[in-house]
């Protein structure tokens, strides 16, 4: 997660021309001025404030931009520290912008291979064609609407998701004696799974699709090894290797996995 900050009371220079709060429900504000090279321009961002807090942090996260402030800062002083930052917030934009943009051809990474979606089938139909290769036929016309496309396919991604990965879960919760209460499908981007040993809950990203089934089994293992040991001490590791006797290995193999499988989706 990329973030600026700024000291209360440093100097700035901005081409900020205006600023409103647009929804006060979320602190959301936006703000209007002009480039570098004097084209107008408009960024929005989210403002929290905190009593501990001694600078300004703008960060950039999955909802976008974000703002904590301390709660002596003026609305004038955080909004002319955002619009500072508006260079790299057009960068953070354009990326986003450009990451929910499908590829094509539609080839995403499946279970450790790859599957190809195909557009305007008659009817909807998975094809297992090798190993490591499958083939999604969705009953949609590629001149559709492209969001249309994109909600369609990563529904019918999260559907097998939520198969696929509620089969692994069962089968390495029988491994453990502590079980989970509960398991439930996210829609994180960066992150695999996550537990609460408190309700003794697992969140498990559908993206996790698109790894092999040792790899799934890995992550699954991890999080219930939280369920007994909350940190990442030599404990918790130990109870990882119970259920998952190569570990390392699969710890490795996820670290050089993208955490962005799924552009668009």
């Amino acid at each position: 997660m990329s973030q600026r900050k700024l000291k209360i009371g440093s100097r700035m220079n901005s081409k900020l021309l205006s600023a409103k709060t647009v929804d006060p429900f979320s602190n959301s504000r936006r703000l209007t001025g002009l480039n570098e090279k004097g084209e107008p321009i408009s960024l929005l961002y989210h403002l929290k404030r905190h009593a501990r807090s001694k600078r300004l942090i703008l960060r950039w996260t999955e909802k976008g931009a974000v703002v904590t402030a301390p709660v002596c800062a003026t609305l004038e002083t955080i909004d002319r520290f955002v619009f500072e930052q508006r260079e790299w917030l057009l960068k953070k934009m354009k990326q986003a912008q450009e990451a929910e943009r499908l590829p094509f051809p539609l080839i995403f990474p499946f279970r450790g291979g790859l599957v190809k979606i195909e557009l305007n089938a008659s009817v909807l139909k998975w094809e297992h064609v090798s190993e490591t290769q499958w083939v999604l036929r969705v009953p949609i016309s590629d001149r559709a609407d492209k969001e249309r496309v994109r909600q369609k396919i990563a529904t019918l991604l999260r559907h097998e998701a939520r198969q696929i990965l509620a089969e692994r879960f069962e089968r390495i919760q029988k491994k453990v004696p502590q079980k989970a209460s509960a398991w439930r499908l996210s829609s994180a981007r960066r992150r695999w799974g996550s537990c609460n040993p408190k309700l003794r809950t697992i969140n498990l990203s559908w993206r996790l699709v698109g790894c092999s089934d040792e790899v799934i089994d890995y992550v699954i293992a991890h999080e219930l090894a939280h369920l007994r040991e909350a940190n990442h001490s030599k404990n918790f590791w130990i109870e990882v290797e119970k259920i998952d006797p190569q570990y390392r290995e699969h710890e490795q193999k996820i670290k050089q996995i993208r955490s962005e499988m799924f552009p668009g989706l």
